[in-house]
């Protein structure tokens, strides 16, 4: 039998040497690094440098007690039970995309307006042939995205 991995979105960060502290606020929540003191200071750059050249130590749910090891440049994945393991770049590559990431030419499904809505005279004849389709929410139109334009640029 073969078997698909179900669409899920995941929370994840890409461990480099900059961005230690984040990764270990993104883990053990947002007040996990506090470098009030000049010894906390000493400290956290010694941890860093262990980090950089021996890894990100975790505990996963597949490691039966002992520890994974995060490598520089490998994706730590927030589970979906809350767990945190760490993922090669090259299989996160293959295996995830960003979610909420919309491109041109691509085709969403939009909430219709009243305007929208009364110009079919709520015909539902009429709304699917427009492409409209029902849901739990009202009726949904798909539209097809325009191309993105960086701030300012012209549209000619």
């Amino acid at each position: 039998m073969k078997f698909r991995k179900k669409p899920v979105v995941i929370e994840a960060v890409q461990l480099k040497p900059n961005n230690i502290a984040d990764v270990y606020r993104f883990i053990y929540g947002p007040d996990s690094v506090n470098l009030t003191c000049r010894m906390a200071e000493d400290y956290w750059d010694n941890y860093c440098d262990s980090v950089v050249k021996e890894g990100l130590r975790l505990k996963t749910l597949e490691s039966d007690g002992e520890t994974q090891v995060a490598s520089i440049n490998d994706w730590i994945i927030k589970g979906v039970k809350g767990e945190f393991y760490p993922c090669k770049p090259d299989v996160f590559e293959v295996t995830y995309e960003p979610a909420n990431q919309l491109t041109e030419g691509q085709v969403v499904y939009v909430p219709v307006s009243v305007e929208d809505e009364l110009s079919v005279n709520h015909s539902a004849y009429k709304a699917i042939k427009n492409g409209w389709f029902s849901s739990p929410h009202g009726w949904l139109k798909p539209i097809t995205l325009p191309e993105q334009r960086e701030a300012g640029e012209d549209k000619t």
